[in-house]
């Protein structure tokens, strides 16, 4: 065998480190081979042989191997590419997450090898290089890097770590790409719009939202106040409920706002209108008439001034703890301010205790202020006057004297007044301070200027005779005034 073959057999045996060359090739010797051990590798030097004596042709003999002393270990050579793999992870996005198109998609990676170190990490997107970030091998690093989507559908990301000796490990997530047209819907169902709620009471409100690629931000506000909110990713349909409470009376505005997990001025919402009332029931004043006893068969009335912020819906009263009157407002909210009369008619003989009791729209009712009474008898009415013993002057009389003729009519007569008409002339008039004393009559009147007096008028059963005479003509004339019966 040539020189160049036994040159690249001890080539061999000092890479493989084997003790033999039994296993490589055999050595054919030259005509004188010198051999030299030496530790703890084995070199084997051949003479170079002389151009004038060829190499004796022939069966080759086998080598004898080549044993290192005794106790001498034999070298492991160093290896040049670690086997470990660095680990990495995706962080962020989340499996499946949703972005819309043209969206940059921020990619959060960690990566480790404690050996070696870190020196690359790059990301690609369904195969292709998108970004990278070199490192100065650290055993561990975190970062971002961003991808943009330009297309809709499934996409997968992967993030290859790569250490300092070439090794790499990937990690996969696969998002997909929308195209994005709306704006988030919310739908609050809770509270209800236009409710009443209790000051200092903590509500929960609960507000549905949908969007096509998530939402990434929700606001509660109060007016224009914001009073609760929350940044993190969510995918929908996603129920938000937070509380909220207030200790300001009157109306509120409650808005919901959600944020498009793409696009932060994609914004949907909806607003209600809550009212905040006061924990305290209605307050209540009662005047009651009569203030004292009350007569059997009359009424007890009752004026009633209520208030309170949350509404006054209803203003009962009761007598004996029974109802005998109600007022009931016109709307279901009721008024903050209500003036209102209650009565109970027809009042029984005994003692009785009334009281007034208000509700407003939350079902708050004051404490009773109880009014006891008592219904006394109706006292009897007197009898009427006893009218005079003796003729009465009611009906009609006619008289005449000379060319004058008088037609008398009495109406009424009440003790010693009477009352009634006289005719004069062809006018009647009425009668004025005419009285009756005993049998005794005396009319008078006025016709025009002209007064007319009748005295020591004799009154019986059918006839009145006396005198009479004017303002004008002072002298006394003698008249009788007779019945007119069946007229």
């Amino acid at each position: 065998m040539s020189i160049r073959w036994t040159y690249a057999c001890l080539v061999l045996l000092l890479v493989t480190g084997a003790l033999t060359t039994t296993a490589c090739c055999p050595i054919m010797p030259p005509s004188t081979p010198t051999v030299r051990t030496a530790t703890p590798w084995v070199v084997v030097e051949t003479a170079t042989p002389s151009p004038a004596a060829p190499p004796t042709v022939g069966p080759a003999p086998t080598a004898t191997p080549v044993i290192p002393p005794t106790g001498v270990p034999t070298p492991v050579p160093t290896q040049t590419v670690e086997p470990n793999k660095p680990a990495v992870g995706i962080v962020a996005p989340p499996q499946g997450a949703q972005f819309s198109v043209g969206q940059p998609v921020p990619v959060q990676y960690t990566a480790s090898d404690a050996q070696s170190g870190i020196s690359r990490v790059e990301l690609y997107a369904d195969n292709n290089p998108v970004a990278s970030q070199d490192y100065g091998r650290p055993p561990s690093v975190n970062g971002v890097l961003a991808w943009t989507a330009n297309s809709p559908g499934s996409h997968q990301l992967m993030v290859k770590a790569i250490d300092g000796t070439g090794n790499w490990a990937p990690a996969y997530v696969n998002v997909t790409v929308v195209q994005n047209v709306g704006k988030p819907s919310v739908q609050i169902t809770n509270p209800q719009n236009n409710a009443t709620l209790e000051a200092g009471v903590a509500y929960n409100v609960v507000a549905v939202i949908q969007d096509e690629v998530g939402i990434r931000g929700l606001e509660l506000l109060d007016g224009d106040a914001t009073v609760n909110q929350n940044w993190d990713h969510h995918q929908t349909p996603y129920t938000w409920q937070v509380q909220w409470q207030s200790n300001q009376t009157g109306p509120h505005t409650l808005t919901v706002r959600a944020h498009d997990a793409n696009d932060q001025n994609s914004v949907g919402s909806q607003s209600i209108t809550v009212y905040i009332a006061d924990r305290n029931p209605p307050m209540v004043n009662a005047s009651y008439n009569p203030p004292g006893d009350v007569q059997e068969g009359s009424s007890l009335g009752v004026h009633v001034e209520a208030h309170d912020s949350k509404g006054v819906v209803q203003i009962t009263l009761y007598v004996d703890n029974n109802q005998v009157d109600q007022w009931n407002a016109p709307n279901p909210d009721g008024q903050s301010s209500v003036g209102v009369d209650l009565a109970w008619h027809n009042v029984p003989q005994g003692g009785h205790t009334a009281y007034v009791q208000a509700r407003d729209s939350t079902g708050l009712t004051n404490a009773p202020d109880y009014h006891d009474f008592q219904v006394v008898a109706r006292p009897t009415p007197p009898p009427p006057p006893t009218q005079p013993a003796g003729p009465s002057a009611m009906g009609k009389w006619g008289a005449q004297s000379g060319d004058q003729r008088f037609l008398l009519i009495v109406t009424n007569q009440q003790g010693n007044t009477l009352q009634g008409t006289i005719q004069i002339a062809g006018q009647t008039v009425p009668i004025s301070n005419s009285t009756i004393q005993g049998n005794q009559v005396e009319i008078h009147a006025q016709v025009g200027s002209v007064i007319y007096n009748f005295f020591g008028l004799a009154l019986t059963e059918t006839s009145m005779s006396g005198q009479w005479s004017t303002s004008l003509a002072g002298i006394p004339q003698p008249i009788t005034f007779n019945r007119l019966l069946g007229q």
